[in-house]
């Protein structure tokens, strides 16, 4: 994956390059590596220091493959494997970061929000979608007319993709490719989005295969959605802290996992909307009509969509041209722009 080929190139010129570079593979031995975890525990995070010797694993694995040293690998020894820090998140990462359901209210109510965020928060709170997710999903993967409303998960937008800066490419897991059902307010959302919202805020006419979410030039795009979503938490009011750490767009997908362990869902079913792996075969296949007991059970959160008033615009940057028609205004801007 391309973020692995990051992280790696990173824990190399960083860490593990600066450290060892003027040694041979070979003169790298358990005492050293001990001696060397030991000053890494100290200075970066858990995760990290984790991640930092795995990267090491494979680099001296690949070493020995090619004749550079011999074997055993140093690094999986267990004696080395010892002296790594228990993987734990730090605070600011924990599941303590979590919006309650009713700053999520507000989050998705004040006209106070954007227009545009408003209806992506009411997606992903109820869906608990990666923003990821949300960014790579087209028009044409939303089915509300359907039985069950639902949004099919079939492919995110990468920011650290082998061809380059956020690029469209798989989801994070093969169990993440799934058809999630859609709660009633995200329904109501995007009805209004697709029908209006979508046309105003670009200035074009969405297409089946145009993006979700658009930027306002309706391509394919990731915004920075932690630094908005705690602007507009702010903006209503919300705490955009926990125990002095900042709140992130991934505690709006804790947010619905906490929300439906609180209203009594199974585990199970919580995995399955989740995108997590299944521990059964038998759960990891399942019907369609599978989908209309999960949308019972997300229907158990407590979230109502507000209508969005004309004056709600004001708040966004007025919709761009749409530069393959001129600067004609389209149907929907003729209507409510006057």
């Amino acid at each position: 994956a391309g973020s692995t080929c990051h992280d790696n190139a990173s824990h190399m010129q960083c860490h593990i390059v600066p450290e060892f570079g003027a040694r041979r593979p070979a003169d790298l031995s358990v005492p050293i590596l001990r001696e060397w975890l030991r000053r890494k525990r100290g200075e970066v995070a858990p995760y990290t220091c984790r991640n930092i010797h795995t990267t090491l694993v494979a680099f001296l694995d690949m070493a020995i493959g090619e004749g550079w040293m011999k074997g055993p690998n140093p690094a999986r020894e267990a004696a080395v494997r010892s002296e790594l820090p228990e993987g734990r998140p730090l605070a600011g990462r924990s599941q303590k970061l979590r919006v309650p359901v009713e700053h999520a209210q507000q989050l998705i109510s004040s006209p106070l929000v954007p227009p545009e965020r408003r209806v992506r928060y009411v997606v992903d709170l109820t869906t608990g979608c990666r923003n990821g997710e949300l960014s790579g999903a087209r028009i044409r993967d939303v089915r509300l007319d359907a039985p069950t409303p639902s949004i099919s998960i079939e492919r995110a937008l990468v920011l650290r993709h082998k061809k380059g800066h956020a690029q469209i490419g798989d989801t994070k897991t093969a169990a993440s490719v799934r058809v999630q059902p859609l709660h009633p307010a995200a329904v109501e959302a995007l009805r209004w989005w697709l029908a209006d919202g979508w046309e105003y805020f670009t200035g074009r006419l969405p297409t089946p295969d145009a993006p979700l979410f658009p930027s306002r030039r309706g391509g394919f795009w990731r915004p920075k959605s932690a630094d908005l979503a705690r602007r507009d938490l702010d903006r209503v009011g919300a705490p955009i802290k926990v125990d002095g750490f900042p709140l992130t767009f991934h505690a709006l997908r804790r947010s619905f996992i906490t929300w439906l362990a609180a209203a009594g869902v199974p585990e199970d079913v919580r995995a399955r909307l989740m995108g997590h792996v299944a521990e059964s075969v038998g759960d990891r296949h399942y019907n369609d009509a599978d989908i209309a007991l999960l949308a019972s059970h997300v229907a158990k959160i407590s979230l109502v969509w507000s209508r969005v008033q004309e004056g709600d615009w004001s708040s966004c940057v007025k919709p761009m041209p749409d530069r393959n028609r001129g600067t004609k205004p389209t149907r929907a801007l003729k209507t409510k722009a006057g």
